[in-house]
């Protein structure tokens, strides 16, 4: 006689198999490539901001007026686009807008 095969129990150990295969295989692929899985912050900390601010002449890091302020957001703004972070960009862009429509009107 043939053996019995329950389905549910085969399909979840085939299941299991291609999980640890698939894992195994993506494992290698980051040994590989050298890659680094320890997450990190996409922005800087505060506390190098403010290494980066103190290693610039103090000239240097004073904005003077408003226009200068949405300069540098506007262009962080299209460096968000590029590299795809498109939610950010329309956020940072939104505050861009309200700065500039506030500025119109307080003149």
């Amino acid at each position: 006689m043939g053996q019995v095969i329950y389905i549910d129990k085969w399909l979840s150990q085939k299941k299991e198999k291609e999980v640890i295969f698939l894992a195994t295989k993506l494992r290698n692929i980051i040994d590989e490539l050298s890659v680094e899985i320890e997450p990190k912050p996409y922005f800087l900390s505060i506390e190098e901001m403010n290494e980066l601010i103190d290693a610039t002449p103090a000239a240097e890091n004073k904005l003077t007026s408003l226009s200068e302020i949405t300069d540098i957001l506007t262009e962080t703004m299209i460096s968000l686009d590029v590299l795809g972070h498109k939610i950010w960009a329309d956020k940072l862009g939104d505050i861009v807008g309200e700065m500039f429509i506030g500025t119109n009107e307080n003149k």
